[in-house]
């Protein structure tokens, strides 16, 4: 449309040019006198009026401006797009106006420019404005500038006006000055909950930032009212009224993709991710969980036909009885460990009591949605966008990685520093006096913790080591002199100098679980086992031990035994463990 109206106003230009004198500024003036008189005489005699409605957001193929059709009758209003123009005259006649089609044709031709009497199409748009409206939130540009958008539109230079016109409901209540006041001392002295108020904010910088693989996933895993629906609902009021904006996930994947594009950079919760699910077995419920942590931390979101794959910023906050990562035990998931973050909190962490968890709904019930839009202003009118954005990122993530704690967690630094670079700039945007040294140190230890869990496979690889090393006895020193019945397996030097352990796949178990001796030559039946054990646990140390070059595998479908020769037995299923 707009390359309609600007090759027609060259053309008038051009025309003009030719039939009207060099500095005779009079002629052209009466000239749009008398377009707007027609203009006027016209929205009269049909008992409406025109408005053009600015759509700031628009995407390829939508139209930028909007007709809005008042009827001066009824008070009504109608929104078209241009393309649907025909059915304007219609639906009047239909409330009783006096028009036809020829009619209002020649009207909307004056205003947008299909004759030759118009002279400068964008200025009579603008004259007959009915404002600016978006359909998306956060970060984009406008007229090729940077705007930040939520309840309203914002640029470096001015705020414009914009109305959110999108599904979600975006309410506020209160004052900033008072939603401020009651985050600063119900919620700032406490880190935990600190932390997951930051964590909701944090889709806000994501987003400007725009870094492969970095939204925020953060579970919050404790006992029954501890607190955990509390902190959801501190992090929610951010964006505005928490009972409203609350989701439930219990849906199709399309759906839950639906409400991440329509979100982009506001926060989705999952209060209990697992509830209200059954499975049939522990490895269908652990797909099940690493889809979902992959699907929000990567923020990809299924591409519709003839459009732009789009993406989700914000964050993700789960909340469980359980740890997440503790249900993962056993899959391969060792990726997801810097993808997810999990709060273990006690009773006290959150919330400090019956009392302090109410005078919170009591902020929350009287004040909400009074940060984003206002963070987001802060932001761009301040310069904290785009390349001084990514500095800032890169120093908090830098003073991370210098943390000895963070050795080979080094992945996950890059959504650390998001966190305390949200937090940061809310200080000085808000005046919080957050501690984000306290914050530092609480995210440190909570990756720590996390991070215990995959350890362990490391951990059980040191032990087997150490256990060979001690206990020379337990194991033959070549295939061919090994005895099920007096030796739990082979430790040999291989042709490439390396110590090398034949361990059979139906003692690798107890091995790991540190099983005297006795014990397991004493359970061991005396026939070989032919078939694989399924033990998911151990495979998936087993599986982390070959991703390590700890463990042989020289098949081409990368099995974790092997078949060989042990003692006297013709064939055994084995696994091949490298000791250094």
């Amino acid at each position: 449309m707009e390359e309609k109206i600007k090759n027609k106003q060259k053309i008038v230009e051009k025309k003009i040019s030719i039939r009207v004198p060099e500095n005779n500024e009079q002629e052209l003036a009466i000239q749009t006198d008398n377009s707007e008189f027609e203009i006027d005489k016209l929205e009269e005699k049909m008992s409406i009026k025109i408005r053009f409605a600015e759509n700031i957001d628009e995407k390829l193929g939508e139209d930028k401006f909007y007709p809005i059709v008042e009827s001066t009758l009824t008070g009504t209003q109608m929104r078209y797009r241009f393309r649907d123009i025909g059915n304007v005259a219609p639906d009047l006649m239909g409330q009783g106006h006096k028009v036809n089609k020829h009619i209002f044709k020649e009207l909307i031709s004056l205003m947008t420019g299909d004759t030759e009497s118009d002279i400068n199409t964008e200025n009579l748009m603008m004259k007959y404005s009915a404002g600016k409206f978006h359909k998306a939130i956060g970060w984009d540009s406008y007229q090729g500038d940077i705007v930040f958008k939520y309840t309203d539109a914002v640029t470096k230079q001015d705020v414009l006006g914009s109305r959110y016109e999108g599904n979600l409901p975006l309410e506020s209540k209160g004052s900033l000055q008072g939603y401020m006041d009651g985050v600063k001392s119900l919620i700032v002295p406490y880190p935990a909950l600190t932390m997951v108020y930051l964590v909701g904010a944090s889709g806000i910088i994501t987003q400007n930032l725009n870094l492969h693989d970095s939204n925020i996933i953060l579970n919050i895993c404790g006992e029954s009212s501890c607190g955990k629906t509390t902190a959801e609902n501190v992090a929610l009021s951010f964006w505005g009224n928490p009972q409203e904006l609350s989701t439930s996930f219990n849906s199709t994947v399309n759906r839950i993709e639906q409400h991440m594009a329509e979100r982009k950079i506001m926060p989705v919760l999952i209060d209990d991710m697992l509830a209200g699910n059954t499975y049939s077995t522990k490895r269908i419920q652990q797909k099940v969980i690493n889809d979902q942590i992959f699907r929000y931390a990567t923020g990809k979101l299924k591409g519709r036909m003839g459009s732009q794959e789009e993406r989700y910023y914000g964050a993700t906050i789960t909340s469980s009885e359980t740890s997440l990562f503790e249900k993962l035990n056993g899959s391969e998931t060792d990726g997801q460990f810097y993808r997810m973050i999990e709060l273990k909190v006690n009773k006290g962490d959150l919330t400090q009591s019956v009392t302090h968890a109410k005078e919170i709904e009591r902020l929350l019930r009287w004040n909400y949605g009074l940060g984003a839009f206002e963070f987001g202003k802060y932001l761009i009118q301040n310069n904290y966008i785009d390349n001084a954005l990514q500095e800032m990122h890169y120093d908090w993530e830098n003073e991370l990685l210098n943390d000895s704690r963070l050795i080979g967690k080094e992945r996950i630094a890059k959504r650390l520093a998001i966190i305390l670079l949200t937090g940061d700039l809310m200080n000085k945007c808000f005046g919080l006096d957050i501690n984000l040294k306290s914050i530092h140190e609480l995210l440190i230890d909570t990756v720590t913790e996390t991070f215990e869990i995959a350890d362990e496979k490391v951990l059980a690889y040191q032990r087997i080591k150490q256990l060979v090393d001690n206990n020379s006895d337990w194991f033959a020193q070549s295939r061919e002199l090994y005895n099920r019945n007096e030796h739990v397996g082979v430790c040999t030097t291989n042709i490439y100098g390396h110590k090398e352990l034949y361990v059979e796949t139906s003692r690798m178990e107890a091995l790991l679980k540190e099983v005297p001796k006795e014990q397991i030559l004493e359970n061991e039946s005396q026939k070989v086992k032919v078939k694989q054990p399924r033990n998911g646990e151990v495979e998936a140390v087993l599986r982390y031990w070959r991703e390590h070059n700890w463990l042989y595998c020289c098949s081409s479908n990368q099995r974790l035994y092997r078949k060989l020769k042990m003692g006297d037995k013709k064939e055994a299923l084995v696994y091949s463990i490298i000791l250094d």
